[in-house]
């Protein structure tokens, strides 16, 4: 029932795909409990990798 943060960082964008970072923390005590990534591949309805939209590839790096 310990009450946990997790901050999220956008480490990477590619034509493809996109990776976040996490730092999962306990939220009292402030100590580290686990580091993760994820990497998000955009598919279409085959699944099929495809390139991301411009306009969301744009947004995204605007923000590294």
């Amino acid at each position: 029932d310990d009450r946990v943060r997790v901050e999220t960082t956008l480490a990477s964008v590619r034509s493809r795909a996109v990776t976040f970072d996490y730092v999962i923390s306990h939220a009292e005590s402030g100590s580290r409990l686990a580091l993760a990534h994820t990497a998000l591949v955009s598919i279409d309805s085959t699944g099929r990798p495809v390139a991301l939209p411009h306009e969301f590839r744009a947004a995204l790096e605007s923000t590294l």
